[in-house]
């Protein structure tokens, strides 16, 4: 069965925070947390303002650094297997950084094709909103997305984060390399 598979990339396949941290550290700054990951989306809030934060994140796609980089360990497997198995792509991201919305769209073609290597894109959208394209099943680490997407009959698979994690039933994934299995759970009969 051919599935349009939906994907978010910040917090499941790329790691923004780490990408900040990138950032700040070329204009001579220190980085903003010190942990592995952050435990929490707003992660800058105990050294600089939103508006700042903001600006750093402007300037950090308009200087090549956010929105590029490594992918996630298992990024590379998961994604050519679904594509492999003959699955549709669909990306939705809410990237809207840098002087343009194309500033974003850019960066975030070039890290998938030529930084990272990964399969074609069937479909893409740059919005907050995960239920704007039609996916027969999604990956995401926001818990208002899943809720969102739970809401609008999309399962959906929540990838462990140090800022989504709370003992609340929600379906959840300890990697990005469960989700195929995941996929295969719900849509291959046994």
């Amino acid at each position: 069965m051919k599935l349009r598979v939906g994907n978010d990339l910040d917090g499941v396949y790329y790691d923004f925070g780490a990408s900040f941290n990138r950032y700040l550290a070329t204009i001579g700054l220190e980085p903003v947390f010190t942990t592995v990951e952050p435990d929490r989306w707003s992660f800058f809030d105990h050294i600089m303002s939103p508006a700042e934060f903001l600006q750093h994140c402007h300037d950090g796609v308009e200087a090549g650094v956010i929105f590029r980089g490594p992918a996630r360990p298992g990024t590379h497997t998961v994604l050519w297997d679904l594509f492999d198995a003959g699955h549709d792509l669909v990306v939705i991201t809410d990237r809207a950084f840098g002087k343009t919305p194309e500033s974003s769209q850019k960066a975030t073609l070039e890290w998938w094709y030529d930084e990272n290597d990964l399969p074609p894109i069937t479909e893409i959208a740059f919005s907050a909103d995960k239920t704007v394209l039609h996916t027969d099943v999604f990956v995401e680490d926001k818990l208002g997305n899943y809720d969102a997407l739970i809401n609008n009959g999309t399962p959906c698979a929540l990838i462990n984060r140090p800022w989504n994690l709370e003992d609340d039933g929600r379906f959840r994934i300890s990697d990005v390399t469960d989700f195929p299995d995941m996929i295969n759970h719900i849509f291959v009969p046994v």
